[in-house]
């Protein structure tokens, strides 16, 4: 048996990010299209996102980005630190760098399927420019409704949770905002440099919503948008209560689309018929059934039309959800091997 070598150790940090601490799992981009790891980012439990950078022939050169600090600190609404425990995705961004997208949350401890008395944490979808320099964080701030800071970040929301009913089909929907994110600046003011989404229902509140499991992105009537599911825990380990929602929308700018993406009225089209009725919104949120799974992507044969499966920890039988997906086609999606 051939034995490895350990080729390179680097290290995040330093010792004020050590201690009950670790990476999760770690996205590796190739930006130049030659096949070859070039760049790779990863979150840890304290809320850090790393960006690592392996470009160089020489392994010597690796090293951990901004003079071993982190491109971006995810904070809570209280200030705390947010954990990071699924893999984030990228985007290139259409006025340059790249937009690292991903959530926060944790359910793998002792603990995390309890929903505090004192309130649920609070976590956080964001989408992070990368340009080459770290990005502050958004630190304390109001729920929302009430306005946010947005001198970093664009604040997004969760606008609307509603029961729809749409050619005798019931759903539970969410709309979410649709703020401009400055990414150029001027008249005084610094560019934007990304956007951010608190998970608050704005019926319920602060539910203990959080994103455990990796997002997805599509390309979707020209533009990029993200798939995930969040988890709500029953809140204890016999329950089997609590919900996720599985959300869609525009990776670049976190608003909602101006397109509809989810085929509400199950009439095998995504088409207007397919919006809010009241408003004419597009539903970029459906809550169903909980699920601890990342989403999974399967084409249909003309591959304008993706079905999003959502594992259920409640049952055997996935629930699916039409969605509207890539408008070229997306290549062989998959293969088999006959022996």
């Amino acid at each position: 048996m051939k034995q490895e070598i350990l080729q390179k150790k680097i290290t995040a940090g330093n010792e004020t990010f050590a201690g009950n601490n670790g990476l999760s799992t770690p996205l590796v981009v190739d930006t130049n299209g030659d096949f070859i790891s070039d760049l790779v980012y990863a979150g840890d439990l304290k809320g850090n996102l790393w960006k690592f950078n392996v470009n160089s022939s020489s392994i010597d050169s690796w090293n951990t980005e901004f003079a071993d600090s982190p491109l971006y600190t995810a904070l809570a609404p209280s200030g705390t630190t947010q954990p990071i425990t699924s893999k984030p995705v990228i985007a290139k961004h259409p006025e340059g760098g790249f937009m690292v997208v991903f959530g926060t949350g944790r359910f793998f401890t002792q603990g995390d399927e309890i929903i505090p008395a004192e309130g649920p944490n609070i976590n956080t979808f964001y989408g992070i420019r990368d340009l080459g320099t770290s990005v502050p964080s958004v630190g304390s701030r109001n729920l929302p409704p009430s306005i946010q800071p947005d001198t970093i970040l664009q604040p997004q929301s969760i606008v609307t949770e509603e029961i729809e009913v749409s050619s005798g089909v019931t759903n539970t929907i969410r709309i979410i905002s649709s703020n401009p994110v400055d990414f150029t600046g001027g008249g005084g003011k610094a560019p934007q440099q990304g956007w951010y989404m608190d998970l608050i229902s704005p019926i319920n509140g602060a539910e203990g919503e959080r994103v455990i499991a990796d997002p997805q992105l599509r390309n979707v009537n020209s533009s990029t948008s993200v798939l995930f599911n969040t988890f709500v825990p029953g809140g204890s380990c016999e329950s089997i209560g609590g919900f996720s929602a599985l959300m869609v929308f525009d990776a670049i700018t976190g608003s909602r689309t101006p397109f509809s993406v989810f085929d509400l009225n199950n009439d095998g089209e995504i088409t207007d018929n397919d919006k809010e009725s009241s408003t004419g919104f597009a539903v970029n949120g459906r809550i169903n059934r909980q699920s601890v799974s990342a989403v999974t992507v399967v084409s249909s044969g003309d591959a304008t039309e993706s079905f999003v499966v959502e594992s259920s920890t409640q049952s055997v039988s996935p629930s699916i959800s039409t969605v509207a997906g890539a408008t070229i086609s997306l290549g062989r999606q998959s293969w088999r091997q006959l022996q």
